[in-house]
């Protein structure tokens, strides 16, 4: 059914929805797990293990109070070598290959089924999981997902009797759904990242679980990671059940054309209904949009042309009526061909007019021609003295039965302090972590992008009070004002793309140029897509060598020098000292990992061995890993690469293993502030 006024449909588009990736945070059970802790510690909440509830992967109850901390025994192991724990987190051995310590294993080879629940930090739709196998891969063969976790896991279970204990079944309070099932064989002697296909399910989750058949792929199978993918938001096209409907609870979905569009058939969506085991044949919809009698600039338009006027003056504008089509699907495709086109005036507004090239002028009712496959007409546009305008145009071909709206609108420019409207105005984007941290730094950002908006005030106004010099620049010597607005990334990748695209598809807002990102991880995505729209880029505070690579982002400068720099001068300094081998640990994002590898290429070229560990961000389990592991190696130096929101955990961890003191050197890089230092005790 198609309903236009029930808030209950489920609307549909060709809008995308962004991907958000997430890493496995915490174990929540598994059927069994190697320890060097000895076969007490191989099955599930044994109350004989002395393995820490922290390192088995205990689930903080603080942030869900539905799921129960597990902690048991004297909690007096930390050897955690091959335990599931090691499933968490990035991958910290692939592509490597082999029995690693550093992935999970089960309590014993070939056994058969054996399984393990894992809990994402991030509720996705999920699309796509990855599971990195580091030896033996192959025995997955079944991948499930639930709503909600309702087994009790500090309840102590050992079905398979792992360890020679006594077998007692796990709970199975949870209802889980299949995402994909599938037969379990050796896939080669390689690391390999397994990708199956998954049904995808219309509800958000982070509780997935991985069913595996250990006999089929003979030897230690061992897993260094997961990570599903996927979209916050509810995915495009995908319609939820409406059992509360009335009816008799039919799903109801409303489909919204493209804008500024009539006709008949000129749109069409198909829609297949799938339990993800079997679907019925596809079927589709043909749309219908009739043209109205009469027009109206408040009628919305397919395309809106732009032009800015100074008060009472005029200006000409190419009008392609090829603008806003693509070929991402059949609804958005050119629809005339080569057919010469026919234009009609359809609205004028009284505060603009328009003449055509031949100097028609331009009225409700006015047409003409476009003909040897010509797509676009010039007009001269003359604006009011205040207000903003629009014209109205119908487009179609004497044998389409297609009509298509566009509007040449007016955007008559303000005054600044007496200031006549100017020639330019630049629109300015200015992308700062105004949230996504504690409430110090918080602060810290908000202040700077007061200081942003304010500056761009001055230059406005040519305020000198700050910037002497910009009394010099009069508007015949600088016909140019900003328009700038703050762009919050959420001091996340995600948050950085997220307000890209959106002022692109929501707001209609093309940026001339773009200040920012802060972080590297922000700005290496917006980098990315700036230079696809050919739009400059200034960083204040990202200093990832990755982003000197102008083949990869031609329109990226900064204001700060590379770590490419930095890391030279570290590592000249620890040769500078006599150090054969040091160590960085490292956040696992674009500028944790490009400073790691110029560190390591320049502590090469110095002749120093790097040790080197990496954790993701607010993971403190992964500090643990990280930290534990340079203690193993006997690292003394190195060098740390971490944000503020982490360096608490992490001073406390670093110090709880004894790494601060005589004969040990930690230097932190950029990434942290000089203020959590006040904190150290």
């Amino acid at each position: 059914q198609i309903s236009a006024d029930d808030e209950a449909t489920t609307r549909i588009s060709s809008a995308s929805t962004p991907t958000v990736t997430s890493y496995a945070s915490k174990i929540l059970r598994y059927s069994s797990q190697y320890s060097v802790c000895g076969s007490d510690c191989y099955s599930w909440a044994s109350d004989q293990c002395s393995l820490t509830g922290e390192m088995s992967g205990a689930v903080d109850s603080t942030q869900f109070p539905d799921i129960v901390d597990q902690s048991w025994g004297e909690e007096t192991c930390v050897l955690t070598k091959w335990a599931a724990y090691a499933f968490l987190g990035a991958p910290d051995f692939y592509p490597g290959y082999g029995d690693g310590v550093l992935g999970w294993d089960l309590a014993s080879e070939n056994y058969g089924a054996e399984w393990i629940e894992v809990m994402f930090d991030t509720p996705l739709y999920i699309k796509d999981i990855q599971v990195y196998e580091t030896y033996k891969p192959g025995s997955i063969n079944k991948v499930s997902s639930a709503e909600s976790y309702d087994d009790d896991n500090t309840v102590y279970c050992n079905e398979n009797g792992a360890g020679g204990q006594d077998a007692v079944a796990c709970s199975t309070d949870t209802e889980w759904t299949t995402l994909y099932s599938g037969t379990a064989a050796p896939a080669g002697e390689a690391a390999r990242i397994f990708e199956p296909n998954l049904c995808p399910y219309a509800y958000q989750t982070q509780f997935v679980r991985l069913d595996l058949d250990t006999s089929a792929v003979p030897g230690w199978n061992n897993f260094d990671a997961a990570m599903i993918s996927g979209s916050q938001e509810t995915p495009t096209g995908l319609v939820l059940p409406q059992a509360s409907l009335s009816s008799g609870g039919e799903n109801r979905v409303l489909y919204e054309p493209l804008a500024g569009i009539h006709g008949d058939d000129i749109d069409s969506f198909t829609f297949t209904l799938s339990d993800c085991v079997t679907s019925g044949e596809a079927s589709t919809a043909s749309i219908s949009v009739v043209t109205p009698t009469e027009g109206s600039t408040a009628d919305v338009a397919f395309h809106t042309t732009t032009v800015d006027l100074d008060p009472n003056t005029n200006a000409t504008v190419s009008v392609d009526f090829t603008d806003g089509w693509d070929y991402s699907s059949v609804s958005t495709q050119w629809p005339f061909g080569t057919d010469d086109l026919i234009w009609t005036i359809n609205a004028v507004d009284s505060t603009v007019s328009g003449v055509a090239a031949d100097g028609t002028k331009l009225v409700a009712g006015t047409s003409g021609t476009l003909s040897g496959g010509a797509t676009s007409m010039d007009i001269t546009v003359v604006g009011d003295a205040q207000l903003d305008g629009k014209i109205s145009i119908w487009v179609t071909t004497a044998s389409s039965t297609v009509v298509v709206r566009y509007v040449v609108e007016s955007n008559v420019l303000t005054t600044s302090e007496g200031w006549q409207g100017l020639d330019k105005y630049i629109e300015l984007g200015l992308f700062m972590p105004v949230t996504g941290f504690e409430v110090q730094s918080t602060d810290f950002w908000k202040a700077r992008s007061v200081m942003a908006l304010l500056a761009v005030e001055h230059f406005n106004d040519r305020d000198p009070s700050v910037v002497g010099d910009l009394a010099k620049y009069t508007k015949e010597s600088c016909p140019i004002l900003m328009n700038a607005s703050i762009f919050d990334t959420e001091y996340t990748a995600y948050g950085t793309v997220k307000q890209y695209t959106r002022r692109y598809s929501e707001d209609d807002v093309h940026f001339d140029a773009i200040v920012g990102a802060a972080r590297s991880a922000c700005s290496t995505p917006l980098a990315t897509l700036a230079g696809i729209d050919e739009v400059p880029q200034i960083s204040y505070w990202s200093t990832s060598a990755a982003l000197n690579d102008k083949g990869q982002y031609p329109y990226f400068l900064r204001t700060i020098p590379s770590d490419e720099a930095v890391t030279h001068g570290a590592a000249q300094l620890f040769a500078s000292y006599g150090y054969s081998t040091v160590g960085i640990v490292y956040v696992a994002d674009a500028y944790g990992q490009a400073y790691a590898d110029g560190f390591i290429y320049n502590c090469g070229e110095a002749g120093i061995d790097v040790v080197a560990r990496n954790f993701a961000e607010g993971s403190q389990t992964a500090i643990d890993n990280a930290l534990e592991s340079l203690v193993e190696a006997r690292i003394n130096v190195m060098i740390v690469v971490i944000f503020d929101n982490d360096f608490g955990y992490f001073a406390y961890k670093a110090n709880e293993l004894g790494m601060f003191g005589p004969g040990k050197l930690m230097l932190f890089a950029d990434a942290t502030s000089s203020q959590v230092f006040a904190n150290v005790d």
